[in-house]
């Protein structure tokens, strides 16, 4: 129902919500943390309730009247259904002139709270070769990640498989990634260490994605050797080719590669500008967080003061004051009108009212009582 950047930037939302506001920060994986309203504390969450595909896929269950009531957010504990990461890529090789292979690797990956990932990865191959064909690997990796700047270890190989008779070395790395104010580029730097093998490698890259689906990366290592890699990610499968070159410029060895996963994980495209639709009960949650969303262009504020004191009523008031501040636009809506929900709505930059309203605004009444001549009648008629 969601394009794969729509997901994207729901996960991200939710994983704010449940971190700030629902206990994920003490979350350590040994029982579930659950807690109520996921979407009241992200205005672009709210917005998906106004969604036509969200109305009409609940419309079409329980007619076009409903209202939503509430729900809950969880982060599980042990294995679920709910969100399994997974995948599987299919990888061709020529090794020389006489030898081809294909690698074939599964792979997992867990989330270890808001930006924290680790994963594992198992490959094998499958070649005439028998120097290729017995070569098993399991791999682990960990990641923290953040809009613009990522920080990642792996340990490839670890049960030191044997290529072409000869058993490898484990293998470490360490990368660190930055995104200059934008996801279209990436510049990184890997170190990796192998076990039996003197000195430490070192990998500078440049990745750049035009558009969402399409990628363009290129490596040097410190030999001065590189690799040019071409790829096309579409939703939750890909592939593309890779060429490795010596330090003559001369080519080495090109493979070609194909990936199916069922988590979507390309980047997330901008963000549409949103003009949110609020209910009078969110104000307080809801505005003083899209205050600095710049993607939120304005309010609509749906006013109904029945059951609010004049102390919430003046929060509310004050809540879109502060937002009105940050240079956006407040609207509200009345279906009717009392003296309580008009302080709310005065303070809105426009105010949409139903022409069959009723508008019953107390208003103010001030009073001067003369007591003068009633005294002095008193008085008068004491003494007689």
């Amino acid at each position: 129902m969601f394009s794969p950047s729509e997901v994207e930037w729901i996960i991200e939302e939710f994983e704010i919500s449940i971190q700030e506001f629902g206990g994920g920060k003490d979350h350590n994986g040994t029982r579930r943390t659950m807690f109520g309203g996921p979407i009241e504390h992200r205005p672009r969450l709210c917005a998906l309730l106004d969604d036509e595909r969200i109305k009409g896929l609940i419309g079409g269950v329980l007619g076009e009247g409903f209202n939503y009531a509430g729900g809950d957010g969880n982060y599980y504990a042990g294995d679920t259904g709910w969100h399994p990461d997974g995948g599987f890529g299919i990888e061709f090789g020529t090794a020389d002139a006489d030898t081809d292979f294909t690698r074939y690797t599964f792979s997992g990956g867990y989330h270890l709270g808001n930006a924290l990932y680790w994963g594992t990865g198992y490959s094998w191959m499958n070649s005439d070769d028998a120097g290729y064909d017995r070569f098993r690997s399991l791999s682990m990796g960990l990641m923290y990640r953040r809009r613009y700047f990522s920080i990642g270890a792996a340990a490839r190989d670890l049960n030191r498989p044997k290529l072409l008779g000869e058993k490898l070395g484990r293998t470490y790395g360490l990368g660190l990634a930055l995104r200059p104010g934008t996801w279209r580029t990436t510049l990184s730097i890997d170190m990796q260490k192998t076990q039996g093998i003197e000195g430490v490698e070192l990998r500078y890259a440049l990745e750049v994605r035009p558009i969402r689906e399409f990628m363009l990366r290129g490596t040097v290592n410190n030999d001065l050797s590189f690799d040019v890699r071409f790829g096309v990610n579409i939703g939750n499968w890909g592939f593309g080719t890779g060429n490795t070159f010596d330090n003559n410029r001369e080519a080495w060895s090109g493979v070609g590669y194909f990936h199916f996963s069922n988590a979507p994980k390309t980047k997330p495209l901008s963000r549409r500008k949103t003009f949110l639709d609020l209910p009078m009960r969110s104000l307080k949650q809801v505005l003083p967080i899209a205050k600095w969303d710049e993607d939120v262009v304005g309010i609509l504020v749906r006013i109904d003061g029945s059951g609010y004191g004049i102390a919430q009523l003046q929060e509310m008031s004050d809540a879109i004051l502060d937002f009105r501040e940050s240079g956006r636009v407040v609207l509200c809506y009345l279906s009717n009108c009392s003296t309580g929900d008009y302080m709310v709505a005065s303070a809105c930059d426009g105010i949409l009212i139903q022409p069959s309203a009723e508008v019953r605004l107390i208003g103010i009444r001030t009073e001067h009582s003369f007591l003068q001549r009633r005294v002095r009648h008193a008085r008068h008629s004491g003494e007689s």
